[in-house]
């Protein structure tokens, strides 16, 4: 099986992937083991216990305690810094416990929070804990408390504009997250491009393939307007409903926009196109133009029968 780096973060990766698993070409680098610091496999290691999590997160404080200028090395065999183990290990995800009083004494050493893990930061590791494991189990971790977390890290100085903080909270179907940042004023304008790829992904899923600027066919013509279909839409909609009661259409992504325009007129989904008319698309006049010229390629009875 092969396994690539480029769409995991590095704790994730461990977690959920064995080792064996990953391509010789795939290495990932060693860094310095310490014998005062734990080995930090041990957070990743789905037989370890509570106890062990606890013991390690506390060797890695008495390290801090004797080196707090070390606080963004990276260590170990992973190369993970040694706050990382705080907000992402094993036991909150099977325990579904957050140990928010070492994680306040890990902060007091002021850790840079806008560090990578091969591609995600603290605060999309933290929405990615919520994520069932690949053999189905599903994480105990609250929603809530990813919540607080995530608050917890944007008030030390966490990124919330992270380009890929929305794609891991959007993809971990964390919307008590994407409530809170976009209360918080963070840049989730990309909405409408993630919410259109896992339409497309859905329905590619379940047989209909989705082709740009060709004539609708039947098969996702129908796939549109079934109800396994627009139960999925009713879900995924309401992050579009939740970003207009903070911003207005024009703030979403222009080519975000487009293509969710597309997908669903490849869906001949009227429901969408009329949300859109409803929320001010032909205010947008190059966006309005866009619909139409593209409802008529597309040949979308349904939303053509609508007035724009």
């Amino acid at each position: 099986m092969k396994i690539s780096l480029r769409f995991l973060p590095l704790a994730l990766l461990f977690l959920f992937v064995p080792l064996f698993a990953l391509d010789q070409d795939e290495a990932v680098k060693v860094c310095e083991q310490l014998k005062s610091v734990p080995d930090f496999r041990i957070f990743y290691d789905k037989n370890a216990t509570s106890e062990q999590i606890d013991s390690g997160l506390d060797q890695i404080l008495d390290f801090l305690r004797q080196n707090p200028h070390r606080v963004n090395d990276e260590l170990g065999e992973y190369c993970d810094r040694p706050f990382t183990p705080f907000i992402f290990n094993v036991k909150m995800h099977n325990a579904g416990e957050t140990n928010f009083e070492r994680i306040e004494k890990a902060l007091k050493f002021k850790p840079d929070l806008n560090y990578k893990t091969v591609v995600a930061s603290p605060i999309c590791n933290s929405a990615l804990l919520l994520m069932p494991l690949p053999s189905g189990q599903k994480s105990n971790l609250s929603e809530a408390d990813v919540i607080r977390l995530v608050k917890l890290l944007v008030r030390h100085g966490a990124d919330a504009n992270d380009k890929f903080v929305l794609s891991c909270v959007y993809g971990a179907d964390g919307f008590g997250i994407f409530k809170e940042l976009l209360s918080m004023n963070a840049d989730m304008s990309e909405i409408t491009l993630q919410i259109a790829v896992d339409m497309r992904s859905f329905a590619y899923e379940n047989g209909a393939t989705l082709k740009f600027g060709e004539a609708i066919n039947l098969k996702a013509a129908r796939f549109g307007k079934s109800a396994k279909f627009m139960e999925f839409y009713r879900e995924k909609i309401r992050y579009f409903e939740e970003f207009l009661k903070f911003k207005s259409l024009k703030e979403i992504n222009k080519g975000g926009l487009r293509f969710f325009i597309e997908t669903n007129l490849a869906l001949d989904n009227a429901k969408a196109i009329e949300f859109l008319l409803k929320n001010g698309l032909c205010e947008l006049l190059q966006e309005c133009e866009f619909l139409r010229k593209k409802a008529k390629i597309y040949g979308a009875a349904e939303v053509l029968k609508l007035k724009f």
